[in-house]
């Protein structure tokens, strides 16, 4: 019997059919003794013996995640700035009732109060990006999450401290 040469394409798909069964190999080397429920269609995947749900037929994979995500600082953060929204979205709707009734209301708001509504938008947006860029937030260090959480703190109780006692 002579050796056969594999071409190009059958060694990559012999390279790819080892992986596979390595990875069923982890897989069910993974569910052997453990109660797993499928992902898709929540079927028991105990002692399962290939790389997909007999059940729904997905193919399963395993993957390592955080055991308990830190979203703390990321609360932290994006708190001040929604109930600065919030409350500054509240005071919007009030003046925009006084300015219904009685349109010369308009000149007699003062022009700092008009800059602290524009903030409005610009807290929303902002917190809005750093939700939407969560994983980028939460992949910083420990200490850099809690600065930004500080600096959105004190930012926005300077600005309450100023709008309050400052400026009347």
């Amino acid at each position: 019997m002579q050796p056969h040469a594999h071409t190009a394409g059958e060694q990559k798909s012999t390279a790819s059919g080892a992986r596979s069964r390595a990875v069923a190999d982890r897989v069910a080397a993974f569910l052997h003794d453990r109660d797993v429920l499928c992902p898709a269609c929540r079927y028991n995947l105990r002692n399962l013996a290939t790389a997909a749900c007999p059940e729904c037929g997905r193919i399963l994979s395993l993957h390592v995640n955080l055991d308990t995500p830190r979203f703390g600082a990321l609360l932290a953060t994006v708190v001040p700035m929604l109930a600065y929204t919030g409350v500054m979205g509240l005071a919007a709707g009030g003046l925009a009732l006084a300015i219904l009734h009685d349109p010369r209301t308009v000149m007699e708001v003062p022009g700092h109060i008009w800059l602290l509504l524009l903030l409005v938008p610009v807290d929303t947006l902002l917190a809005g990006l750093i939700y939407r860029q969560r994983l980028g937030f939460l992949a910083l260090h420990r200490g850099a999450r809690a600065a930004i959480a500080l600096a959105s703190w004190a930012g926005h109780l300077a600005l309450t401290l100023w709008t309050l006692f400052v400026i009347p």
